[in-house]
Formats: structure tokens, sequence, C-alpha cells
């Protein structure tokens, strides 16, 4: 959605009903993520049905499965497509470390494109969730391969139950 020209550009604008339904769609988007996005899946299964009771009759067209956490809106295509669709294949390189290695999911997908939209925008991040579903992997490979600066300073923290607020603030401190 968002471009250097500015964001929109790919949008039908000489079509006023088409262009009203994705910026609809866009709407529920960012309302499901700004305000859903930091909960568990249980709580995206409860957000969901909220999120779609709350625009039933308002914004037509939204697919009833899978969950709006489970899809994007593509623009070009005109619909919202499961980001399950848009999973890469795996390519293993046999000269990379076992630890560099990032294998497509839909996670690493959406968390990806989420922190790389949000960066085009100067937009803050911060992924939760259960461990293991590659949120750091995401961000890591994501902040590796930005071609032009977005204005960021990567600072990973490695949080377990003796991490102390203290060592937090220090870690991020040092890196200003």
């Amino acid at each position: 959605l968002t471009s250097e020209n500015g964001g929109g550009a790919d949008l039908p604008w000489d079509d006023v009903e088409e262009s009203d339904k994705l910026l609809s769609w866009l709407f529920v988007f960012s309302y499901t993520w700004s305000i859903g996005g930091n909960t568990n899946s249980a709580g995206h299964e409860h957000m969901d049905e909220f999120i779609r009771n709350e625009f039933d009759g308002v914004v037509s067209g939204i697919p009833p499965a899978p969950s709006l956490y489970e899809m994007f809106v593509d623009i070009p295509g005109r619909k919202m497509t499961p980001w399950a669709q848009i999973v890469p294949a795996f390519k293993y390189d046999p000269s990379a470390s076992y630890f560099s290695l990032v294998v497509p999911t839909m996670d690493t997908v959406r968390f990806s494109t989420l922190l790389d939209t949000c960066l085009d925008v100067g937009r803050s991040v911060l992924f939760t969730g259960d461990s293991g579903v590659g949120k750091t992997a995401a961000v890591s490979d994501t902040l590796s391969k930005i071609a032009k600066p977005k204005m960021t300073v990567s600072v990973p923290i490695t949080f377990s139950a003796q991490t102390t607020s203290t060592q937090t603030q220090m870690t991020i401190e040092s890196k200003l």
C-alpha cells in the first residue's frame, strides 16, 4: 500500500465503489492489528468475533473465514487474501549457518509485512506472541533486508525470568 510516491498509489481512485470497499477493508485490517494485535491466539478468536460483529452491515465483502488475523488486503488483487497463500517456498542455503536460517511460515510472513509497513510510515512496532512462532527471526530477517534505512535502531533484548528493569534500561541506553 505504501510507496515512494505516497500511500495509496495502487488504489483504484477512479472507481469510487471499489476504492471505498478497499479502504473499508484496510480500516478493518488496521483496526484488527492496532487494537487486537497484541493478544494471544485465544484473544485473536474473541477479537475476530467482536470486530466482525462491530462491522457487520457497515463493511461488506469480508470473507467469513479464515480469521481476520489470517488475511491481508491485497490491493492489486482487490481482495482479502489469506497470508498462507503468499508464504514463499523455503530455499536451503548449505553455506548459511543454522541460526541464520529463516523458514517462511504464515507468522514470519505476517510479522515481516506488518513490520515493514509500519517502518515505511515511521511507526513503532511491538510483537508479542507464543514462543517459537518466529517473531525474532522475522524481525531480524526483515531488518537485515532493508535496502534503504527507515530511521530504525535495532536493539535486540532477550528476556528471561531473571531479567530486571535495570538490565533492560541499560541495554537500551547503551545503543543511544
